[in-house]
């Protein structure tokens, strides 16, 4: 009995001298976290169902942020009516969404606006994403009583069918205001009008819009002198807004191939002005040099995993909330198999993608999953 105490005792002293005892060695530090989400959208590489439920296999293994994001039109006579979304646009959100891994939060991308973010939205059919609009739709003002409640009613339904975690309602809406300013006020009060109602019924989800940065910077044509103007905007739209969310191109004659470090140095007085934690909405760098429209844009995988570092150590340092590089997998196969004006318009993009459109990584994802290694922490 003695001999078992004594022994008791001699084993607290080790552990307790091996814990804390002069000499010993630190505990080790725990593992670097990242606070943010890493996702991509849904855009296809191809016409090829295997080839896109293949791109989808790559998302749920190197992503942890599944992605919708709206490119095409709003029913708008349907849902005013109270009536059900078209069926090819209720079977597309649900394949959307069946693709996302149980563990992968949830990122929705929704907008009242038309693809030139000039004015509403075109119409969403049974049978096309932009139909014309119908004149007396074509003929209101984006915050009359109809839009409000159509687009509200909208939103409701595809809440219900996503279930998302974050929830844009706007995408890259300061372009409307170079664009069209009286159109800009009434987006304000269509935005704001739509935020409160849905603030109101889910007060845990995170509600805002999205801001294209080289707009906001005045780098397009569009919006060149017009930067007080962009700053205004934004800030306006922020107070109906959880967060400021960029979709940000850092390729094109403003910038040089390598993008500097102080890209968005722009960007962190705004995000202190308004409150707003940043995040990336929609971004990406090409992998290899294009012609579009009369200009070559640089790109290389050296130049797009620079790109890629530079972003996660930003979103890293400013702790984002989530960055989404907007092509998962370059799409150059599908874009040969559209008009050529089509080829032209999407080539801008297509060479985005992490994986080539053979499906093999590039140099940039090698970067990406070094950051996804590092366990989630908001």
């Amino acid at each position: 009995m003695k001999r078992t105490l004594i022994l008791a005792l001699l084993l607290v002293g080790l552990i307790a001298c091996s814990s804390s005892g002069p000499g010993s060695p630190d505990p080790p530090p725990p593992p670097p976290s990242r606070p943010f989400l890493l996702g991509s959208s849904q855009w296809p590489p191809s016409f090829d169902a295997s080839q896109i439920n293949r791109m989808f296999t790559l998302k749920r293994a190197h992503m942890d942020l599944a992605v919708f994001h709206q490119v095409a039109g709003v029913p708008w006579p349907r849902v005013d009516a109270g009536q059900p979304l078209p069926n090819r646009v209720l079977a597309e959100w649900r394949s959307v969404r069946s693709q996302a891994d149980p563990g992968q939060r949830f990122y929705l991308a929704l907008t009242p606006l038309n693809d030139a973010r000039s004015g509403l939205a075109d119409l969403a059919t049974e049978q096309t994403d932009h139909a014309p609009l119908p004149p007396e739709w074509a003929a209101l003002p984006l915050n009359h009583p109809r839009v409000k409640a159509a687009y509200l009613a909208y939103c409701r339904i595809a809440i219900q069918e996503f279930k998302p975690d974050f929830l844009a309602i706007g995408i890259e809406c300061n372009m409307l205001a170079s664009l069209n300013p009286t159109g800009w006020a009434q987006f304000l009060d269509l935005n704001h009008a739509v935020y409160a109602q849905l603030k109101q019924e889910h007060p845990n989800l995170l509600i805002f819009v999205t801001i294209q940065y080289e707009y906001l910077q005045g780098y397009l044509t569009e919006s060149q002198g017009k930067q007080a103007l962009q700053q205004q905007a934004v800030q306006e739209v922020m107070a109906s807004s959880d967060l400021l969310a960029l979709s940000l191109y850092p390729y094109g004659p403003w910038v040089a191939p390598q993008v500097p470090a102080s890209y968005l140095d722009g960007l962190w007085p705004l995000s202190a002005a308004t409150g707003r934690p940043v995040a990336i909405a929609e971004t990406g760098f090409p992998s290899k040099p294009f012609t579009a429209y009369g200009f070559t844009f640089q790109g290389s995988p050296a130049l797009q995993d620079h790109y890629v570092a530079l972003l996660l150590g930003q979103a890293q340092t400013h702790r984002m909330a989530f960055l989404v590089n907007w092509v998962a997998v370059d799409y150059d196969k599908l874009s040969e198999q559209l008009p050529p004006d089509l080829q032209e318009l999407l080539r801008v993009w297509q060479y985005d993608g992490l994986w080539d459109s053979s499906d093999s990584p590039k140099a940039a994802l090698t970067t990406w999953d070094a950051a996804l290694a590092k366990p989630y922490k908001p």
